[in-house]
């Protein structure tokens, strides 16, 4: 995913937020506080851990951890080729990375920040989730449009499920078995069974092209899936039909 693009994410959190008014007027956000971390080399995901308070900024090489309410650096994860994606699953005691250069995860202990165990992935692993449904991480493979299942309590992977089309992009998961994902060349997102690994639709987001970032509102069933043409589309998270589409700005 182009990093530009990440920001299209933050669109689809906001329209989660407000998905009883999707059109509605926007809230007002003011900057609270602006923390440097320095250092060279692209930036690519971050994910908060809020049971542990920490922040993880993924940056290049290494993972950037950060208390969530100071921002004061509490260490780093070293050693990862060209980490993009980072989350804390915190009943586990542990956290996962994508390292889109080595085809691998990175498993590591949250409390000393060591790592675990590194498992292979398909082609250049990126955005990745955790389901708790099935207790499984999902690592979505951009570049050979797969999604490897791990466990990550005991630290293996469990099944690989091949999506189709080309250039895998986000996720997100309803809570009860079902995984979408973004395929962003084809412009569509396609679901599969959290625990068979088994592809259950595949739905067009016309005229959305590109997806990158995905949300989804449990509430009324909403799936949020912002595209490069400006355009955010939501569908109905069961029968994949569109009933909204948002203009954005890039």
């Amino acid at each position: 995913m182009k990093t530009t693009l990440r920001i299209q994410l933050a669109f689809a959190f906001i329209a989660v937020l407000s998905a009883s008014n999707v059109l509605a007027q926007p809230a007002q956000f003011h900057l609270i506080k602006k923390t440097v971390i320095g250092g060279e080399g692209g930036w690519d995901y971050l994910s908060v851990d809020h049971e542990n308070r920490r922040l993880y900024v993924s940056h290049s090489t290494q993972v950037e951890v950060l208390n969530a309410d100071t921002h004061e650096k509490i260490g780093v994860i070293p050693n990862l080729q060209g980490v993009h994606g980072v989350i804390a699953v915190p009943k586990s005691g542990r956290g996962i990375t994508t390292n889109g250069r080595s085809n691998s995860v990175t498993i590591f202990d949250l409390k000393t920040l060591k790592p675990i165990v590194e498992l292979p992935t398909g082609k250049n692993p990126d955005a990745l989730l955790y389901d708790e449904f099935s207790k499984r991480v999902f690592i979505f493979n951009h570049s050979d449009v797969t999604a490897t299942a791990i466990d990550i309590a005991a630290g293996k992977v469990v099944g690989t499920v091949d999506l189709g089309g080309t250039a895998l992009e986000a996720g997100a998961s309803d809570g009860n078995g079902t995984i979408f994902v973004n395929l962003e060349d084809d412009s569509k997102i396609v679901s599969f069974d959290a625990k068979t690994l088994t592809v259950k639709n595949t739905w067009n987001l016309s005229p959305g092209e590109e997806p990158t970032g995905l949300a989804i509102d449990l509430k009324t069933k909403r799936l949020f899936t912002v595209c490069h043409n400006e355009m955010m589309m939501i569908l109905d998270s069961e029968k994949g039909n569109i009933v909204a589409q948002v203009p954005i700005k890039r």
